[in-house]
């Protein structure tokens, strides 16, 4: 095994979208057809556009020329606060490993590739959603649960 970890680019678009779905079926189950046709659309509108105005990157593990593994970043900016002083803001997600890659350090390698990024893009604050099986790792990386709970609704 000889992985390799870079920055996504525009070819590698049809693979960040079957992650991204094998990502989704894993958190929400198997979802209608055309909920999945939507999601797909959807994502092969957004990935072009957001790795181009650069407010999403993405890193890809690639075993010789296969990617096994992919993570991406969302860049945005907020009115600046306390934690985050300039409003440079970095959302992990994506974070998905092919099953028979698992646990031998893939996710690590693209959490702390990921985590260069934010640093070169001046992100002051980065945050995610954790899975069961993914807390380990990103407590391993300094991620702890914030006080303040989220709420969210809806609207669709």
């Amino acid at each position: 095994m000889n992985i390799q970890f870079c920055e996504a680019s525009v070819s590698d678009i049809p693979v960040l979208i079957q992650h991204r779905l094998d990502f989704l079926e894993i958190v929400s189950g198997v979802q209608p057809a055309e909920d999945v046709e939507r999601v797909s659309a959807n994502l092969l509108q957004y990935f072009p556009a957001a790795l181009a105005d650069g407010s999403f990157k993405a890193v890809v593990a690639k075993d010789d020329a296969q990617i096994v593994a992919t993570g991406g970043m969302i860049l945005y900016r907020r009115p600046a606060n306390y934690n985050s002083p300039n409003g440079r803001v970095g959302y992990i997600l994506n974070m998905y490993t092919v099953p028979t890659y698992r646990r031998q350090g893939i996710g690590y390698g693209i959490m702390q590739r990921l985590i260069e990024i934010a640093k070169e893009e001046s992100v002051d604050v980065l945050e995610l959603h954790a899975s069961s099986d993914g807390e380990s790792l990103y407590r391993r990386f300094g991620f702890h649960v914030h006080p303040v709970t989220n709420m969210v609704v809806k609207l669709v």
